[in-house]
C-alpha cells in the first residue's frame, strides 16, 4: 500500500468494518461469493525474504490484476485463491502502466473464479465494497461510498470511503451489483477513509493491451540499454505470437510496424510434440522474407534454440525433427524497411501406415500416429462419416488385451463443427482383439484446435 504524507496525525483506532465474506450464512447478495474471485499476494525478495503483502483479482480470459507497486523491489510474487487451495508464483508479468499503477499476469490456473465488471456508470454516494487481503487477513470486505472522482497529474482516481490498510492494494471495488468499478491502490495518511482507486476503464485498458512481459526483478530499473529493450521487445513479441497449427497454412505480411533488430518480424507459435517432422515453408516474391525457428525452457530464458531457414528454388524452408514437446515460436523477417507480403504453411512429415499407403497421416500425439481412410460416406448435408486409424510404437492394453493399433469409426459434422464416435476395434497388428459399438460414448463433441479432432475435421471438412 502506498501512502501520501499530509500534516494531519494517522488515527490508528479507526473503526474498520471489515469481516470475512466466507463467514455467515449467505443472504444471496451478490456480494457473498466476491471472496471465490480475491487472491493474496505475496512478494518475495533476495533469497526468498518475505517483502510485502498486497491484493489481487481475477477478470474473464485469465487475467489477475493488481497494483503495480505491489511488485517493486521483489523476485517474484505468488498469488494464493481464497482457500490456499492454489499457490502460483511468478517471476515475470504480463503487462503493466506504471502510469495507473497497474499489472496485469496471465494467471487461468490461478484457482479464483472470474469477476464480472460493471457496464453501468456510477455517481457519487454510491455504495461500493472493497475487498482485499488487510494485513494478511484474506478475503475481507469493507463497505464505504464513493466520495469523489479526482484527477492527479492528469490520472483519474476513485476516492472512496471504504476503510482499507496495507495489504489492500489491487485488490477490488466493486458496486453493489459485485461487479468491478476499480482497484484499490492507496490510502491518505492524515485523514479518515480517505481511500482511492484506479477506475475500471483503465483496468480494461491495460488488460486488452498487448502482453509486454517484464521481469519482476528489474521493474524498478527505470534506464534499459537499447539493446535491452530490443531483447525485452522480442520477448514481448514472442508471448503475444498467433498460435497456428499443423496442415494450416496462411498469408502475412511485413510491415514497418513490426520492426524488430534490423527489419520487420512475424511471430507464429505451435505446439509440438518429441519425434514431429516439422516443415514450414515461407514464399515471397525473390525469397525476400525468411524463417527461424525457436524454442527453449521459456520466452524469458537466455538459452533460446535456433535454427534458420535455407533457401529451396524460390522459397525459405525449415525441416526440423522435433528434440522436445512443447511451444515453439516461428519467426517471418526481412532486412531493411520494406513492406513484404508472404505465405506460410506448417506441415508434420507424414509416416507410411503399415496397414496400407491409402491410409493418410493426419497428426501425431502422445498417443502416436492418426490416418484417415479417403473412402468417406457422405450421411446427410455437411455430415460425413470417416475411418481413422491410429498406430502406436509400442503396446497398450484394453480389456486385459494386447494392442498396438485401433481404427474408430467417426461421424462429423463440418457444419456445426462437432464430431462423434460411433464405433472402434482394437487391433494387435493385423489380428482384431476387442470391438465395442460405442452409443455410450457417442456423444457429440465441439472441435477443438490443437486436438486430433481438429484434425479430423480439417482434413475432412475442407476435401468436401
Amino acid at each position: 500500500m502506498r501512502f501520501f504524507p499530509v500534516i494531519f496525525i494517522l488515527l490508528c483506532s479507526c473503526a474498520y468494518q471489515d469481516y470475512d465474506a466466507r463467514e455467515g450464512e449467505s443472504d444471496g447478495s451478490p456480494i457473498d461469493d466476491l471472496y471465490r474471485s480475491s487472491l493474496s499476494l505475496v512478494s518475495y525478495g533476495e533469497a526468498g525474504k518475505r517483502v510485502s503483502e498486497g491484493s489481487a483479482f481475477a477478470l474473464k480470459g485469465g487475467y489477475v490484476v493488481t497494483a503495480f507497486h505491489n511488485l517493486i523491489g521483489a523476485e517474484k510474487i505468488e498469488l494464493i485463491n481464497y482457500d490456499e487451495s492454489v499457490k502460483t508464483t511468478f517471476e515475470h508479468v504480463h503487462k503493466v502502466d506504471r502510469e495507473s499503477d497497474i499489472a496485469v499476469f496471465y494467471a487461468p490456473d490461478s484457482g479464483a473464479e472470474e469477476m464480472q465488471v460493471s457496464s453501468r456508470s456510477f455517481s457519487v454516494g454510491d455504495d461500493v465494497w472493497a475487498i482485499g487481503s488487510p494485513l494478511g487477513l484474506d478475503s475481507s470486505l469493507s463497505k464505504g461510498i464513493v466520495s469523489s472522482i479526482r484527477n492527479f497529474a492528469g490520472i483519474s482516481k476513485i476516492q472512496f470511503t471504504a476503510p482499507v490498510s496495507s495489504g489492500s492494494s489491487g485488490g477490488a471495488l466493486v458496486d453493489s451489483s459485485g461487479k468491478v468499478i476499480g482497484m484499490t491502490i492507496e490510502t491518505m495518511e492524515g485523514g479518515q477513509n480517505l481511500n482511492f482507486a484506479i477506475p475500471l476503464e483503465a483496468i480494461r485498458e491495460t488488460v486488452e493491451a498487448p502482453n509486454r512481459i517484464a521481469i519482476i526483478s528489474q521493474l524498478d530499473d527505470e534506464i534499459l540499454t537499447e539493446e535491452e529493450m530490443v531483447g525485452l521487445n522480442f520477448i514481448n513479441r514472442l508471448s503475444s505470437a498467433e498460435e497456428v497449427f499443423y496442415d494450416s497454412s496462411g498469408e502475412g505480411l511485413l510491415e514497418r510496424s513490426d520492426l524488430l533488430f534490423d527489419g520487420p518480424w512475424d511471430f507464429y507459435k505451435i505446439n509440438a510434440v518429441e519425434g514431429d517432422r516439422m516443415v514450414v515453408r515461407v514464399e515471397s516474391k525473390n525469397a525476400k522474407a525468411q524463417v527461424a525457428l525457436f524454442f527453449g525452457p521459456s520466452v524469458l530464458s537466455d538459452n533460446l534454440i535456433s535454427v534458420n531457414g535455407s533457401r529451396d528454388g524460390g522459397d525459405q524452408v525449415i525441416r526440423e525433427l522435433i528434440p522436445l514437446a512443447g511451444i515453439y515460436y516461428l519467426a517471418v523477417y526481412a532486412e531493411g524497411d520494406r513492406e513484404i507480403p508472404y505465405r506460410y504453411s506448417v506441415n508434420n512429415l507424414t509416416k507410411e501406415s503399415r496397414y496400407g499407403s491409402e491410409w493418410k497421416q493426419i497428426t501425431r500425439s502422445d498417443e502416436g500416429y492418426f490416418y484417415i481412410h479417403p473412402d468417406t460416406v457422405h450421411v446427410s448435408s455437411g455430415v460425413y462419416q470417416a475411418w481413422v486409424l491410429n498406430e502406436r510404437d509400442g503396446f497398450d492394453f484394453i480389456e486385459g488385451e494386447q494392442y498396438n493399433a485401433y481404427v474408430a469409426k467417426f461421424r462429423v459434422d463440418c457444419n456445426g463443427q462437432r464430431f462423434r464416435l460411433v464405433s472402434i476395434s482394437y487391433r494387435l497388428d493385423s489380428r482384431s482383439v476387442y470391438n465395442k459399438e460405442a452409443p455410450g460414448l457417442a456423444r457429440w463433441a465441439s472441435v477443438v484446435p490443437g486436438t486430433v479432432g481438429y484434425s479430423i475435421y480439417s482434413h475432412l471438412c475442407r476435401d468436401n
